[in-house]
């Protein structure tokens, strides 16, 4: 009795109705799995290990983000937010903490303090204030000063001003109460400091305009805030003498490991 000897291959011709599928990555539930998000502390875990030599290392997921450098076009720096009010940055072998506020209100006093008058953005619909026979002075005294940050400003009447345009970074707040707030601070900083009031008003102006804590940051905000923040004269602390980063470097890190 002869065996056929092409047994097995005429078995692996025979079709497979079942094999049109692939079996990598095969879901039988038609549906792919979603990654979990990365908490804030996670990434920040992640960016505060020391990689593997041997091994390059992986970046947070999103929000962090990864920007070149401008003072170096071949270095990166990754950065995310932390309880929305701090910017998390690699920047250059350290690890930065940023005040986002204070970052933002240096970098509007120094842009204040360089330009002779800033953009002004009109309002749809003016707003007028009106102020003690006091205040109503010390705006007069203080109009071509407050023009020049980007306020649009003008005399409505008997101790009223009215609020034609505000600075670009301020376009969606307020005019009436912001004027009314940096003109209360600029009283306070006048007694205080020694300066002079065009110096006193663009701490003012920088203070109330500044993103506050509390406000989420996309990726494009973050990015542009760091870089700003990189080309002003005064990085490391605002124009009150208080720290906007804390910087740590690479031996410090390993210190708190030992």
């Amino acid at each position: 009795l002869t065996f056929p000897t092409n047994f097995s291959s005429e078995r692996s011709a025979v079709s497979n109705p079942f094999n049109n599928t692939k079996t990598s990555g095969f879901n039988p539930f038609g549906e792919q799995s979603k990654p979990r998000t990365k908490t804030e502390w996670e990434k920040w875990d992640e960016l505060m290990q020391t990689p593997d030599s041997n091994q390059p290392p992986t970046p947070p997921s999103s929000p962090s983000v990864e920007i070149p450098l401008q003072s170096s076009a071949s270095e990166n720096f990754l950065l995310f937010q932390v309880s929305e009010a701090y910017i998390v940055a690699s920047i250059e072998g350290e690890l930065w903490l940023i005040n986002q506020h204070r970052a933002h209100a240096q970098i509007l006093f120094e842009k204040y303090s360089n330009h002779l008058s800033n953009a002004s953005q009109q309002l749809l619909f003016p707003r007028t204030i009106e102020f003690s026979s006091a205040d109503y002075q010390l705006i007069i005294h203080l109009k071509d000063k407050i023009r020049a940050l980007g306020f649009d400003i003008d005399e409505f009447g008997k101790n009223t001003i009215i609020v034609n345009g505000l600075p670009i970074e301020l376009a969606k707040e307020d005019g009436a109460k912001i004027l009314q707030h940096i003109l209360d601070d600029f009283k306070v900083k006048d007694q205080e400091l020694s300066l002079e009031k065009s110096i006193t008003l663009r701490m003012a102006a920088a203070k109330y305009a500044a993103i506050k804590a509390g406000k989420v940051l996309s990726k494009e905000e973050m990015q542009k805030l760091v870089r700003d923040l990189l080309q002003c004269n005064e990085k490391y602390h605002d124009f009150n003498g208080k720290p906007i980063v804390v910087r740590l470097t690479k031996n410090t890190l390993e210190r708190y490991f030992q």
